[in-house]
């Protein structure tokens, strides 16, 4: 999956999608801080890679921040 982690309301938030939808379509208009790839390892969100289409990198903290969305959401 793909990842955007966007800046709201002085909170970062991750955004989950399909690979085969462009970062750049779903940062419309967002404040997008880091974009990447995302795969489960053991059970866990592991963010690695960037976004050629919103030329940002993942960042370490991106894992965390995708946990904790996804904990919110269930």
């Amino acid at each position: 999956m793909k990842y955007i982690i966007v800046n709201q309301h002085d909170l970062e938030m991750a955004i989950l999608f399909d690979e085969i939808i462009s970062h750049d379509f779903v940062a419309a208009g967002r404040k997008v801080v880091s974009a990447g790839m995302v795969t489960l390892q053991d059970g866990k969100p592991s963010a690695y890679g960037s976004s050629f289409t919103l030329r940002l990198n993942s960042r370490p903290q991106d894992s965390e921040i995708i946990k904790q969305s996804l904990e919110r959401t269930i």
